[in-house]
């Protein structure tokens, strides 16, 4: 007789803001080509009512575990809504909530009550929790770095650890996600829920996602990477879009920093002996590490060799750096264009990214660049 049974888990909720190309109805699904992870996001929209995107977006995340064989009779049984004594919360039977009777003798449920999560068995309560953190762990790491490949913007905070170890996705403006079981290959089922759980996950901006072969191949060599994720100044960039709007000020600051994040990391990872002396040390001009030091770490590389034609373009680095200088020290307001600042950092992220290796990320630069760098 088997010890163990297969215990089959779906995480969902909802996507907002994002939209899909029309020409893909059926949203995106990728599959952890190292283990039976499954996600899936798609729209909930009647198929040719969607207009001009895909919105009203759910995402669908999978896995399943091997449990022990009382396990899986536990959760079969309550999902006929029969309890079965556990080693959670209730030790005998019946159960009653405000003296009105829950499960009777027999462990029949009544009608309209569902046992919550710290009645079921410790040991399953222990292997949902890690099952239900690992899902929300790897969608979140899918988000972050489709994004990234996407070039789509969205808000740098998006995991916050709460109380009750719940992932948090734009707190402001969440919804509930949902975790699931099954034993079969049949429906899956609510869980217990916790007595005090808000678990919420949600992804909000308004930009559209893309899901050709060609990305997909893409994605999932970025993903099979377990070193890689969307970096910090990349982020920062995030943050600093997301408020441009509402205060330019800070939004200036925030890019600033980014930028020079993202320079700072990049000469890290392509010149190592001189990491530690580029972070204790006062930063080099910006604009002269651009358009000097830059090409010289990278020399030899084939996408460095038009170096110079964009050094006209690198000016706006100095500009960048004057502006910054100009808030932070003195408080005056800034001469030249918060917009052109945020998209100069944003493409030099980019050109680092493609510098260390990320050939997706040169279709992420601006097409000007691309010509004058003579990416194609």
């Amino acid at each position: 007789m088997s010890t163990s049974g297969k215990l089959h888990f779906l995480l969902k909720g909802e996507l907002r803001g994002y939209v899909f190309n029309p020409v893909r109805s059926e949203g995106l699904t990728f599959s952890d080509p190292n283990s039976d992870l499954r996600i899936v996001i798609r729209s909930t929209i009647e198929s040719g009512k969607m207009g001009s995107g895909h919105r009203d977006l759910e995402f669908r995340v999978t896995t399943s575990g091997d449990v022990p064989i009382d396990h899986i009779h536990f959760v079969e049984a309550l999902i006929d809504r029969r309890y079965l004594n556990a080693s959670g919360e209730v030790k005998e039977l019946p159960y009653c909530v405000g003296g009105e009777e829950k499960i009777d003798a027999t462990g029949l449920i009544s009608e309209g009550y569902m046992p919550t999560w710290e009645m079921i068995p410790k040991g399953l309560q222990e292997f949902g929790c890690d099952v239900d953190r690992y899902l929300k762990t790897k969608f979140i790491r899918f988000l972050q770095l489709l994004r990234w490949q996407q070039k789509v913007p969205g808000p740098v905070d998006i995991v916050r650890e709460a109380m009750n170890e719940t992932l948090v996705i734009n707190p402001g403006d969440a919804s509930t996600s949902s975790l699931y079981w099954k034993t079969t290959h049949e429906y899956y089922h609510y869980t217990p829920r916790p007595k005090s759980e808000m678990n919420k996950v949600v992804l909000g901006d308004s930009r559209g996602l893309k899901w050709p072969e060609h990305v997909c191949r893409e994605f999932t060599e970025l993903w099979k990477d377990q070193t890689a994720d969307e970096p910090l100044a990349h982020q920062l960039l995030r943050e600093a879009q997301n408020i441009a709007n509402k205060n330019h000020r800070s939004g200036l600051m925030i890019a600033y920093a980014a930028l020079e994040v993202g320079l700072k990391q990049h000469i890290s990872v392509i010149a190592p002996s001189a990491a530690w002396l580029l972070m204790q040390t006062q930063s080099p001009p910006i604009y002269k590490t651009l358009r000097d030091y830059i090409p010289l770490i990278h020399k030899g590389h084939s996408d460095i060799g038009h170096w110079n034609s964009i050094k006209n373009w690198l000016k706006l680095a100095d500009k960048f750096t004057t502006d910054r200088n100009r808030l932070a020290h003195r408080g005056e307001e800034i001469q030249g264009k918060l917009p052109e600042y945020i998209s100069l950092t944003e493409d030099l992220l980019y050109i680092f990214d493609v510098l260390e290796g990320r050939e997706w990320a040169k279709s992420r630069v601006s097409s000007d660049l691309r010509k004058k760098l003579n990416w194609g």
